[in-house]
């Protein structure tokens, strides 16, 4: 299961990010020897750049198996610092621009009801780049090296 990492200091390397999440990872003194351990299989970065502004944010993905123990180790990472930044985790899920039901020709919704955003929160003019890095867990695809949105 994939779990995303949000808006983490500029100076972050995947290094550090493989160690914070690996500091989760590792078992309490409750926990049973014969219990399966989660294990980090895959991690990256993302840069994202809003071209009317020009700022960057830096966000993580990591994917941790098996996923039957990704809650837990969410809240022990949720709220933790890194680099003196609190950050915020929470499973990752991947949405498709083009199953948005804010968008216009999109089929209304099955219960009859209505889209409860009343707006698109998104923000226009993103660039997106995976910043890819040498070892273990280069191989996530999500079909663009570089994306604009």
């Amino acid at each position: 299961m994939w779990i995303f990492i949000s808006r983490l200091p500029k100076e972050t390397s995947r290094k550090d990010v493989v160690q914070f999440i690996n500091r989760a990872l590792k078992p309490g003194w409750l926990m049973l020897p014969l219990t399966s351990r989660a294990r980090l299989t895959q991690c990256e970065m993302m840069q994202i750049v809003d071209r009317d502004t020009g700022q960057a944010e830096l966000h993580g993905l990591a994917k941790i198996e098996p996923g039957k123990m990704v809650p837990g180790i969410i809240e022990r990472l949720n709220g933790a610092h890194l680099k003196g930044r609190r950050l915020d985790v929470h499973q990752y899920r991947h949405r498709s621009p083009n199953k948005d039901p804010r968008t216009p020709g999109w089929r209304a919704r099955r219960d009859g009801g209505t889209e409860r955003r009343g707006s698109d929160r998104r923000r226009p003019r993103l660039n997106i780049e995976m910043l890819r890095s040498a070892g273990i867990g280069t191989g996530i695809t999500f079909g663009y090296r570089h994306a604009h949105y």
